[in-house]
């Protein structure tokens, strides 16, 4: 509204993220993500689990 910007390649926005493949984890590593933010409730968690691989999780 005021007119800011944030930086290209700081935020990163998805929706589900429970059919990701091993290499797309592999892609978001590189990225450098360093934070999760799931906003999905209890429900939508549990019916679609997002399934780090193992040295692929955010801070990892």
């Amino acid at each position: 509204m005021d007119g800011r910007t944030v930086r290209w390649g700081l935020l990163y926005r998805s929706g589900q993220m429970h059919d990701l493949t091993l290499a797309d984890y592999a892609y978001l590593q590189r990225l450098g993500i360093r934070t999760v933010c799931d906003l999905r409730d209890r429900r939508e968690r549990a019916a679609q689990p997002t399934r780090w691989p193992a040295g692929h999780a955010p801070g990892s």
